[in-house]
């Protein structure tokens, strides 16, 4: 396991970044704690610690956002009069529109003078000022990182990197691949470098967004210590990302509760198959209660929960849905989610169209009936009259035909006129 933390050699060669255009929205809030977030930081310096932000997912850049300070000026009347804030972008928030910004609780008190709530907002990406950055750029190896697969996560940055490039003893300068398309589900840059991780000293240059930064750091020499993973990687330790036509999960959140399905749509006929769903440090302790688990049985160890086929009954072949209903305090975040079985694991994606790994979008029972439920309520009413129907002819030829019975009706009579329920 590699996770080590390294500081440049060298001063930043530019600084300064053109204006930005400035944007508006709403400002809401969400938590005290910066851990967990999206963008995947292990350490946030300065004030960002206090003063951290998640980003609406139309401006999120697939996480090239992370680690960007913004300026946010409140222009709601109740809160217009006070000073501007400077937050670190750390985070993403999937249900937030354009020009959102989700505050921590500190910064948005800072901001309006107001417990959380909804307030408008005008707000530009800045510089990060020396409160947020302290000392020189630092990079972090990632958790699982080897001789065959490895990434670097830039940090304690003043201007938004665009690229970081590394130049090996007796090798070329090798461009990493940018989190938009390395499928590593926070920010790190990916190595691919087919001579694998470097034997000796190495150098490393970053980039800004703007094309004026650059500065170069001496990397010492990193022992592997893991084995060789697959080479599509996903977040947590290096694991490949599951088929999203094989496993692929929900996370759904409302007031109160929330409730996690897994769809195993290619399922084998065996009960070794394990789910395990890992909630992050912080919002572990938000999860009162677990209960109601469907087509599964669950554990759990400290943060992680776990999933598996119900033991007195062998698994589906085919598709399988399969999860928990649970209490909580709070919106919970999980860090990572599984897919085991003998032949290896897998990270699993999220289902298309709903939030990934972190913050599950409140879906509360606001919209009246739908209309799967008057269809279904509708056609149940219809089979009621005709079993009414049904039975009354029954009793009625009973009657005609069979003197001496009185028109008793059988447990036949209940087999063919009645609806049955298939289970």
């Amino acid at each position: 396991m590699v996770m080590r933390r390294l500081h440049s050699a060298v001063a930043l060669l530019a600084v300064g970044l053109a204006p930005t255009d400035g944007f508006s929205g709403d400002a809401t809030a969400y938590s005290d704690k910066w851990q967990g977030g999206n963008c995947g930081f292990s350490s946030v310096g300065g004030d960002g610690q206090s003063y951290f932000a998640a980003l609406n997912a139309p401006q999120w850049g697939n996480k090239m956002q992370c680690g960007r300070c913004a300026r946010v000026a409140c222009v709601s009347p109740a809160c217009a009069s006070r000073p501007a804030i400077i937050v670190a972008i750390t985070d993403q928030c999937p249900e937030c529109k354009t020009g959102d910004l989700d505050l921590s609780i500190q910064s948005f008190k800072a901001l309006t003078g107001h417990d959380p709530a909804r307030y408008k907002i005008d707000w530009q990406f800045v510089e990060c000022p020396v409160e947020f950055v302290k000392g020189s750029l630092e990079f972090d190896v990632k958790e699982g990182s080897n001789a065959f697969w490895w990434a670097l996560q830039p940090r304690n940055f003043a201007q938004p990197i665009r690229s970081v490039e590394l130049k090996a003893q007796g090798r070329d300068w090798v461009t990493l691949v940018d989190p938009t398309t390395n499928g590593i589900d926070a920010f790190f840059f990916l190595d691919q470098d087919k001579g694998g991780l470097p034997g000796g000293p190495c150098q490393i240059r970053t980039t800004s967004t703007s094309g004026e930064l650059t500065a170069t750091t001496t990397l010492p020499p990193i022992t592997p210590s893991s084995p060789r993973p697959s080479p599509s990687s996903g977040y947590g330790g290096g694991l490949p990302h599951c088929n999203p036509s094989t496993v692929s999960y929900e996370l759904k959140q409302g007031q109160g509760g929330f409730a996690l399905q897994v769809y195993i749509t290619e399922a084998s006929n065996n009960d070794s198959w394990t789910v395990d769903a890992t909630a992050s440090a912080v919002t572990t302790s938000y999860i009162t209660g677990i209960y109601e688990p469907w087509n599964c049985e669950w554990s759990r160890t400290n943060a992680t929960l776990h999933l598996k086929p119900v033991s007195s009954r062998r698994s589906f072949g085919g598709p399988n849905h399969v999860g928990v209903l649970g209490n909580t305090t709070d919106v919970v975040v999980l860090t990572s989610i599984t897919f085991s079985t003998p032949s290896g694991a897998c990270s699993i994606p999220s289902v298309v169209g709903t939030s990934p790994i972190g913050f599950a979008a409140a879906e509360m029972s606001e919209e009246g009936p739908s209309a799967g439920a008057i269809v279904g309520v509708s056609a149940a009413t219809i089979g009621l009259v005709a079993a009414v129907v049904m039975v009354i002819r029954v009793r009625r030829q009973a009657k005609a035909n069979t003197p001496g019975f009185g028109g008793m009706l059988t447990p036949i009579d209940f087999a063919v006129s009645t609806p049955v329920a298939v289970l």
